[in-house]
């Protein structure tokens, strides 16, 4: 098991690549997905699933990812691309890990 440390290193590493804005929706998705195993979240488990379809006022949409909690609806995940014009690089030492 990661300490939160070494967690939060390891989701950096797995979304380092989607700042790149040629990146496809299917592999930005896969990273998300990437992300979610590393906190625990198993797709075979039933924790999560991907493109289902949810209630959005009086209009059914797609949501990317839908996170279950005792076999309930809990969170609908849309996933966007990140446009990025400038960058300014800022050393990861410089963050904090949350203490959740």
């Amino acid at each position: 098991m990661l300490d939160k440390q070494d967690t939060w290193r390891e989701i950096c590493h797995i979304l380092q690549p989607t700042l790149k804005s040629s990146m496809l929706e299917k592999d930005y998705e896969n990273k998300a997905i990437e992300t979610l195993r590393i906190l625990g979240w198993l797709e075979s488990r039933g924790d999560f699933q991907r493109q289902v379809p949810v209630q959005v006022g009086h209009e059914i949409k797609k949501a990317d990812i839908v996170l279950y909690h005792n076999g309930q609806e809990a969170v609908a995940i849309e996933l966007k691309r990140l446009v990025v014009q400038s960058v300014i690089m800022i050393p990861l030492n410089c963050f904090h890990t949350c203490a959740c």
